[in-house]
């Protein structure tokens, strides 16, 4: 089990050196992962974090998928049941990659938004997605 958690650590923080060029703060990856979470994924803290990067802990399934999805993490290495049926290619990842940036962006921007604002946004994209609709 020990092994498994050094590999974990390792693959966690080769990841976020990735992305981010350095390993940043716990509570900078829980926010990030939490924004990068699924519906239904429970945000997490930064103590728990802290328990992945020292190898204490290391996630269970849905948050191991999360960290798959939004750092590229090979999962397949700590557990068959993560293993992929069709691994992605190096375009699709980094083709995620991009997207996940996009949408990290996107939603930081709009969390900055006084409410005011965010109800325009909201009903700017409202409309555009139904006069979307009504063009098919």
């Amino acid at each position: 089990m020990v092994e498994l958690k050094n590999a974990f650590v390792n693959e966690f923080k080769r990841c976020l050196t990735a992305k981010y060029g350095k390993v940043p703060s716990a509570s900078r990856i829980a926010r990030d992962f939490t924004l990068a979470s699924p519906e239904g994924i429970e945000p997490i803290s930064g103590e728990t974090v802290r328990k992945w990067l020292l190898g204490i802990n290391i996630p269970q399934s849905a948050r191991m998928r999360t960290l798959s999805r939004w750092l590229g993490f090979d999962v397949s290495v700590f557990d068959v049941a993560f293993k992929p049926s069709n691994p992605p290619t190096h375009n699709e990842l980094n083709t995620r990659r991009k997207v996940d940036r996009e949408i990290l962006h996107l939603l930081q921007s709009f969390s900055e938004l006084q409410a005011s604002e965010r109800e325009t946004v909201l009903e700017i994209v409202d409309l555009y997605k139904r006069s979307r609709d009504v063009k098919k």
